[in-house]
């Protein structure tokens, strides 16, 4: 399974709270479409955020200030790279270039590790750790 280091309080925004959109500035690798990632909060926090989107960060309390662990879980359904092209209600999230609508969002207990940049291969000690259901690659396809 594969996963993807965001920093906070972006991690917990995804896992605990409202925002289904990840941006980045490439492309989601078209092998990644519909397929089970893990979401790890990097040990940044960005102050940005907080500034950005108040009531959301402190709706999550000390679930935002977690980090140096995987989170959840979530998938990958398509990559926009257009405003318009996102739901109503999470286009405030849209930054670009590039969006990822994510949904099949789930938490999992912290599993400590380092993350990496762009996606990365979970360890062998973690892996175990995330429940079959949620890493499983026999997810229907996305629509």
């Amino acid at each position: 399974m594969r996963a993807l280091t965001l920093w906070q309080p972006w991690a917990s925004l995804i896992v605990f709270g409202q925002k289904r959109v990840e941006n980045r500035p490439w492309k989601l690798p078209y092998s990644m479409v519909g397929r089970p990632f893990a979401i790890h909060a990097g040990l940044r926090y960005d102050d940005e955020a907080a500034k950005q989107f108040p009531d959301d960060v402190a709706a999550l309390g000390h679930l935002g200030r977690m980090h140096g662990a995987i989170i959840g879980t979530a998938r990958a359904i398509s990559c926009h790279g257009n405003r318009a092209d996102f739901p109503v209600l999470q286009r405030r999230w849209f930054s670009g270039p590039f969006g990822w609508m994510l949904d099949r969002i789930w938490y999992v207990d912290p599993i400590v590790c380092r993350g990496r940049e762009k996606f990365w291969t979970i360890p062998e000690h973690a892996i175990g750790r995330i429940p079959e259901h949620l890493r499983a690659a026999e997810f229907e396809p996305a629509v």
